[in-house]
């Protein structure tokens, strides 16, 4: 496996494992550790690039809607974009 690969192997089984956590009674706290750790994938996998070009962004609003909890969150935020 060539190192750009498994490095691509790898963001991708970043950006699965994440996920917003429900707080109940304090919704700002897990938005910000979810941010925060959305942040450090990119940092991680230098993919802050994707933030230059318009279909970057759109990937990673995607990926942000996708993580996005609890379901009903998600479902509106797929409507709204």
């Amino acid at each position: 496996i060539e190192a750009g690969s498994l490095e691509k192997v790898n963001h991708i089984q970043a950006m699965a494992t994440l996920k917003m956590e429900f707080t109940p009674g304090i919704p700002q706290s897990g938005v910000e550790k979810f941010v925060q750790d959305f942040e450090n994938i990119l940092q991680k996998y230098r993919m802050t690039h994707l933030r230059e070009s318009v279909d970057g962004r759109e990937r990673l609003v995607k990926i942000l809607i996708r993580a996005a909890r609890p379901l009903e969150l998600q479902e509106m935020l797929r409507e709204e974009v």
